[in-house]
């Protein structure tokens, strides 16, 4: 599909060194203190060669009540 749509130099991929990782909680795992940081909030920390994201996202089946939801980062 990239190469469809950019053309094939555009679609070829290069490592350019970065990483990245990503992954998902319960909110009921969390403590208190991190919830009151994370909750109704999209956090974002950027320093030097580090940038960090993290937002509340539906849980299973879509649910979107507190205490079903899922904290991303």
């Amino acid at each position: 599909m990239r190469k469809r749509l950019l053309g094939q130099e555009a679609a070829e991929r290069k490592y350019v060194g970065y990483v990245a990782f990503r992954g998902t909680v319960p909110e009921t795992e969390l403590k208190t203190s991190i919830l009151e940081t994370f909750l109704e909030h999209l956090s974002f920390f950027h320093a030097d060669g580090t940038q960090i994201l993290a937002y509340v996202i539906p849980g299973l089946n879509g649910a979107v009540c507190p205490g079903e939801r899922l904290v991303n980062w």
